[in-house]
């Protein structure tokens, strides 16, 4: 299974600075 993601920097305005979280987008649950 892939899955796509997408990086973000929480807490910050600039790229690569803050916290990095990855976020998940999906259509159901995993099980």
């Amino acid at each position: 299974m892939q899955l796509e993601f997408h990086q973000v920097d929480a807490f910050s305005s600039r790229p690569f600075s803050g916290n990095p979280a990855v976020v998940y987008r999906l259509d159901a649950w995993l099980a």
